[in-house]
This record gives C-alpha cells, structure tokens and sequence, in this order.
C-alpha cells in the first residue's frame, strides 16, 4: 500500500536514525502477530510517510539499516526471516522491493559465500547520520557528471535489467536533468518514447567519458533483457543510419562485427560540443584526448629512433622542403592559405621505388623530427571474407583520424604502408574479391577528396596505379637505389670498422639496397659476439655473399608518366 499523507505518532518524528530503529523493535515485536493490520504500526508507517515510500519498502530499508547495526550480515534470507510478517511467503515481493531500492540509489548489495546481501548506500549512512532529510528525498542524478555515473552503476554495471528496470531508471534521469542538451535532445527526437533509443544515446556518451571507449552494440543482445522485434528495428536503423544521431553527425561508426550487424558506435567531434557542452571546456578537451588515444594506436614521436639519413644530392633538397612544409607551424600558415570552403586542406604524399630503398624509415624520421604522431595502418587488415566488413573498417581509420585530429594541437600523420592494391587499377567484378577491392578504393578515394590533415602512402610498384589516385596524390617522391659515392657513407656508417679503401671495394662488389646493407650490418654483429674466423673485412664479404639467392641484384626504373618529384633516398639505423 502507498502511503500518501501520515501524521507520525513517534514524539521526534524526524531523529530518523531513532525512528529507523522503533520501527525495527516494532517489526520484531509483532513477529508472531500475522493477521495485524500494517497501518497499527505506527513507527514503520512514519517511516514510509517522511521516506516517501510504501511500508513494505519502508520495512525492508528499516531492516537493512538495524541488521547492519548489530552486526549482522543482511542476507536475503535473513530479510526473509525478520520481515515475515510483512510478506507472509511472498519472497517474490520482498526481491521486487530490494530491487526498486536500489534503484532508488538507497541501497546496494554484494555476494558472500554465494548469498546477496544488501548495505545502506554510503550517501545515505551519512544523510542519515546529519538527520539531512532533503539529501534523502533528493536521490536523482542531477547534473551531467552525475547523469553519467548513475547510468554506468544502474544500467550498464547492472544483472540484465529489465524493460520496466529500464524505463524507470531512464526515468529518473529524465525527471533530474529536463535542461540539459543529452536530454533535451532525446525528447525533441522522441526517444524516450523507445527507451531503448534513449538508452543506446545514452550508453554511449556514458562510455566515452568513464572508460574512454566506442559502446559495443554487441551488449544490447548479451545484457538488455528487452522486446526483442523492438531491438531488431534498432539494430536496422543503426546499420543504416537512418537512427536520428547518426544521420545528425552525432554518433559514429568505430569499426565492430558488421557481419553479425553488431557495430561499435562512438560519439564524433561534434558530438561531443553538442551533447557534453554542459562540461568546462578543460575537462571535455582531456575526454575527448582520452578517447582518441584509446581508438588509434598512435606511435609518439619520442618513441621513434633517430635514424641518420643519407640522400643522393637532387633528393636531399626536396625531402628537406617537405620536412619543412610539416612543421606545425608552416602547415598551418598551408591550410590558411586555402579558401575556407576548400574541399581538400590537407596533404597527401605517395612514397614509391623499390623496396628496401627507405620509404618507410623516412616516414617515421618525418614524424619524429616534425613532432607529429604516427598512425601506422596495415592495408592487409582490411582484407576481410565478410561482406562490407572491409569497408567499415577503412571508414573507421578516417572516422578515428578525424576525431585524433579535432582533439590534437598537432595533427599526426596518417601512414598507409605498402598501399598497392589499394591504388591499382580498378578491375571488373567477376567475385567477392574485385567487389571488396573496388569498394575500397572508392572509399579512399572520396576520403582523400576530402582530406582535412597528412597522408603518406607507400608502395613499390605504380605502374598499375588507378588513374583517379593519380591526381589525389599532391606530392609524389621516388626512391631510387642510391649512388656508389653515397653507398659508401651507408656502409661506413652502418660498419665503422670498414676503411674507405674497403667500404669502396663493397660497393663496386655488391649492388645492395640500404635495407640490404642494414640486415648484413646485424648478422656481422652476431658473428661478432660469437667471435670471428676471418677478418672484419672478409666477414662482411661472407655475409654478403650469402644475402641474395642471386648476387646480382637487378633494380628496373619505375615511376608516374606525369609530373612528379623525383627523389632518391635511403636510411640505416644509427648504432
């Protein structure tokens, strides 16, 4: 029964910490009194009058608190015991009123040998001990700080909660909060209409800012015990992207098992100002660092060996001017110079040559001495059997690249290694393969249309290069194989015990690439540490001689029929 308006027959009506235990003594005291009727007991009544709650959870909270008192752990099966007179046999009640308690943030619970117990929440103890009755009756989570945390510990760190659970815990957030923009937004798109809806919005913004990480759609099948035909339609309008969020630029993709329709969704840079605008601006700037540090496994320029660098005489001029134009600050006065409304602020660079000629060691000193991080990305990764998966993933790389660079100083450099496939010459589509591949390549190639930050790409062949990448590429460097005279400072420097005399006989020997060079260099310290059967000399001879299947290495002169920069380059690791 609910009780809605009781003058309390206790002298000192609100010594609630007084009234908590006359109400206890009285619930004991009529332990064999079964037929009483419960509105003669005039403390519990009191109790459920000032609490505002109905007696039998006015009974079950009064219990908790006394048992705590004296020392004894309240099991489920106590509470049964003390409070039979109130619920007869009906445990089933007993349970409903435990939960919608600690939905009420009154009271929490945990497992001792393998029986729940329940506790008085902590902020009641102490409202409780300062007779604070307006802490008391003021338990909804106002506040974005505290809209977040009360739906990380009711409804995500929750056993399954239930579709009446959901809507009720939704509820409160809603009655707390009616002004901010996370709500008012959910009542403009009717969302609380469809709790479910509300709840994924709010799952998500709830993960980003506690742990820092994309909510997987996954845990709605796993953990939401929810009208199923209700969830399907969600699920449909997320995969299409027809969910109002999404089609508002609110909520993102980040990547996900798209063949099970179960995407990991995140909030974009505009997102985050518009929902979590109630934030100081200090703090939403570290929450938005914190979370584009968790989705892109970004190399920091400080983590980057310094590798010495040695150029043939017409590259060295260029890799310096494109040194250059990445410096933070020139890049910016770049961008600048650009209309406002241009299509692409950005800059992509196309790496090509053979291999071992060192694309990829220039990529990663570019980085280090530009002060810019570098996001590495695998091609191969995207190469998956299952039908659009390939797809989401590389939009997830743009998707997470933008939002790393919304929330950086320093815009990282985006680095595609070894890109062939990607940029080859689109083909027919005769299977799954050519349609995945096409598919990619459209995907890069809209993405780079757009680009708003730094592209390098490398790879070894051009010749079968895409027309339309063509032209998306702004600055194209070829690496050929160095110079004799250049050769020479790569093997003194890699192998300082060679001579100029002997670093002279290598080269006109060998004709190696430096990463050629640089894998002769660790075997020479290997046989070092084991000790030496020959010279310095004749060692590194004997290694060369075993480092190709063929001791004549062939190189073929590759590259763009158009303009381009025409670079040469090549890099070792310093000792």
């Amino acid at each position: 029964m609910n009780i809605e308006k009781h003058t309390p027959s206790t002298a000192n009506a609100l010594d609630l910490t007084s009234l908590l235990k006359n109400a206890f003594d009285e619930i004991q005291a009529n332990l064999l009194i079964m037929g009483k009727n419960l509105t003669e007991l005039s403390n519990l009544v009191a109790l459920a009058d000032i609490f505002k709650m109905n007696i039998s959870q006015a009974a079950v909270f009064c219990a908790i608190y006394n048992l705590t008192e004296r020392e004894q752990d309240p099991t489920e099966i106590r509470l049964q015991s003390v409070l039979k007179p109130i619920f007869w046999k009906n445990t089933k009640l007993m349970r409903e009123e435990l939960r919608e308690l600690k939905r009420l943030g009154y009271i929490t619970s945990f497992t001792r040998d393998h029986q729940p117990c329940y506790l008085i929440c902590d902020n009641m103890n102490l409202a409780l001990d300062q007779n604070d009755l307006a802490s008391i009756l003021n338990n909804g989570p106002a506040g974005i700080h505290r809209l977040l945390e009360y739906f990380n510990d009711r409804l995500m760190n929750y056993s399954s909660p239930s579709q009446i659970e959901m809507s009720n815990y939704i509820g409160d957030i809603r009655k707390s909060n009616p002004t901010l923009n996370l709500i008012t937004y959910c009542e403009e798109q009717d969302m609380f209409d469809y709790p479910l809806d509300a709840y994924l919005l709010l799952a998500i913004c709830t993960k980003a800012v506690i742990e820092s990480e994309p909510f997987d759609f996954k845990y709605l099948d796993l953990f939401i015990s929810y009208n199923r035909r209700l969830l399907e339609l969600l699920r449909h309008k997320v995969v299409q992207e027809t969910w109002h969020p999404i089609a508002n630029g609110l909520v993102e993709f980040a990547g996900g098992d798209v063949l099970d329709s179960n995407p990991e969704l995140k909030l974009s840079p505009k997102g985050y100002d518009f929902f979590f605008n109630e934030f100081d601006a200090e703090y939403l700037k570290v929450i938005k660092q914190k979370m584009a540090r968790s989705l892109t496994a970004a190399i920091k320029p400080t983590d980057i060996e310094e590798v010495e660098l040695f150029f043939n005489s017409e590259f060295e001029a260029r890799a310096q001017r494109l040194e250059s134009i990445l410096m933070p600050s020139a890049f910016q006065d770049y961008q600048n110079s650009l209309a406002k409304n241009a299509k692409m602020k950005g800059l992509t660079v196309l790496f090509y040559g053979g291999p071992g000629c060192g694309k990829t060691e220039f990529v990663m000193q570019l980085s280090k001495r530009t002060g810019r991080p570098l996001i590495k990305v695998d091609v191969t990764n995207f190469q998956s059997k299952w039908v659009g998966d390939s797809e989401k993933k590389l939009k997830a790389v743009f998707s997470e690249y933008r939002s790393v660079c919304a929330n950086s100083e320093c815009k990282p450099i985006l680095f595609f290694n070894e890109c062939d496939q990607m940029i080859g010459k689109r083909v027919a589509i005769t299977s799954s393969v050519d349609h995945m591949t096409n598919a990619l390549q459209n995907i890069l190639l809209d993405e780079m249309e757009n680009f708003d930050g730094i592209l390098i790409g490398t790879t070894n062949l051009t010749d079968n290069m895409d027309a339309a990448f063509e032209r998306r590429w702004l600055m194209k460097l070829k690496f050929d194989s160095p110079r004799p005279a250049a050769l020479v400072s790569v093997w003194r420097a890699i192998l300082p015990e060679l001579d100029l005399s002997e670093a002279e006989e290598l080269v006109q020997r060998f004709d190696f690439t430096p990463g050629e060079i640089s894998n002769i260099s660790r075997r020479y310290k290997i046989e070092a540490i084991l000790g030496f059967h020959e010279t310095p000399l004749q060692t590194v001879i004997s290694l060369c001689e075993t480092e190709q299947y063929s001791n004549v290495n062939i190189t073929k002169s590759i590259g763009f029929n158009s303009e381009k920069f025409l670079a040469t380059g090549f890099s070792h690791h310093s000792n």
